[in-house]
């Protein structure tokens, strides 16, 4: 998870430089533009022109992850245990739009469109809340035995499942994962599905083959040596068919292969290839990308020879989306930076976007969300999670101007 790969000292500097610098005082004019694009695949994505707004809104206190809806964007803040809300018409924020209550420590939420809900996973108080995308009151507060640090939620039609990842203490690391399903007709915890890989922190619904899978990530277990992020376990992938039955489904595991390769490893959310054939995955701890091939039912590029996507020494947080095009967009957060990458051929196809406001600082881009609405043009959006802001790139198009 994010926090663990910074101690809480640097955290804490950061905040204060911020606030003696003027972190939320935006040093760019609105709609910059940043750069253009290369076409770098003979059937990938074109050229774009790249504009940057760094700061739309100021949000609240550890900024950790991003939802979609028609018309907003939500922002799930821990450090203030709220979700805020920006409307993307008027571009108008609502702050704090859902409280979850005290020390609860919202780490991730998904959107139901049709049920105008918004479930929230609460890492510190183990439990889940499902909040109205009306009003923001809360509706409903699940609190089971079965959840151990819960840090996503996803939902199929009939069913929620819950990725408990079970960080026990820095001194005894962490402890076995699972996930909880809750039958959302009754409301009832239904069943526990233990996973083969510990801290199983990223989990995705995909239509694969028809049929619909739950996709489950575990970055496995990680510890901070000599001031690395090291992996300890082995994390990997498990897929689980929960169209055939969503409470005790067949399953499939593929190990990374982490351990035995050196330290790059702690896989990322599983992101779904517009063809449906690919999982892509950002690392946790290195910045490479690791592929998965869904109909051969194997690493493509695993630990062991994974993509380099820039090149450092240090450590290498990310979080990315995959937009319609097969346009994969990543953030580094140590390097304050935004990398665009076609997977038609796995290249760049631009240098790396500063995505900072203040030189010389670690702002920390972390969650990113991707609005493309079908258009030719699409908006990124950006927590950047030290210096409390949401930010905005937008790609038009050269073809189109």
């Amino acid at each position: 998870m994010f926090w663990k790969y910074f101690p809480p000292q640097l955290i804490a500097l950061a905040l204060l430089l911020c606030t003696a610098l003027g972190c939320g005082e935006d040093s760019t004019s609105p709609l910059e533009l940043e750069l253009r694009t290369e076409a770098v695949c003979v059937d990938g994505v074109g050229e774009f022109d790249v504009f940057i707004e760094r700061q739309i809104s100021a949000i609240g206190p550890v900024g950790n992850d991003l939802a979609a809806s028609t018309n907003s964007v939500w922002v799930v803040e821990s450090g203030s245990n709220t979700v805020s809300r920006l409307d993307r018409d008027s571009g108008s924020y609502h702050d704090f739009f859902v409280d979850v209550g005290n020390e609860r420590n919202p780490y991730a939420a998904t959107v139901d469109e049709t049920a105008r809900e918004l479930w929230i996973a609460n890492y510190a108080s183990d439990t889940v809340s499902v909040a109205s995308m009306d009003t923001g009151e809360i509706l409903e507060e699940f609190e089971d035995e079965s959840f151990e640090n819960p840090s996503t939620v996803v939902l199929s039609d009939t069913h929620a499942y819950v990725g408990n990842v079970n960080f026990i203490s820095l001194a005894e690391g962490y402890g076995p994962g699972s996930i909880t399903v809750i039958d959302r007709a009754n409301s009832q915890v239904v069943g526990v599905l233990e996973t083969e890989f510990k801290n199983p922190q990223f989990m995705a619904v995909e239509v694969v083959d028809g049929s619909a899978t739950l996709l489950v990530s575990s970055g496995g277990e990680l510890e901070r040596r000599n001031d690395r992020v090291e992996v300890v376990s082995e994390g990997g992938l498990e897929i689980y068919d929960i169209n055939a039955d969503p409470v005790a489904p067949d399953h499939q595991s593929f190990a990374l292969g982490q351990v035995t390769a050196g330290n790059k490893g702690a896989p990322g959310e599983p992101l779904l290839s517009p063809d449906g054939g690919r999982l892509y995955f950002v690392s946790g701890n290195a910045p490479v990308l690791f592929v998965f091939d869904l109909l051969g039912r194997e690493w493509v590029h695993d630990a062991s020879s994974p993509i380099e996507i820039y090149q450092t020494d240090g450590d290498a947080t990310h979080k990315a989306v995959l937009d319609t095009d097969g346009l994969l967009w990543i953030t580094a957060f140590n390097e304050d930076a935004l990398y665009l990458f076609d997977t038609s051929c796995l290249e760049n196809v631009a240098p790396p976007i500063d995505l900072g406001r203040v030189a010389n600082m670690l702002e920390g881009p972390q969650s990113i969300l991707v609005v493309d609405d079908g258009a030719a043009a699409r908006e990124g959006y950006v927590v950047m999670t030290i210096s409390n802001a949401l930010g905005r790139v937008r790609l038009v198009p050269v073809e189109d101007q």
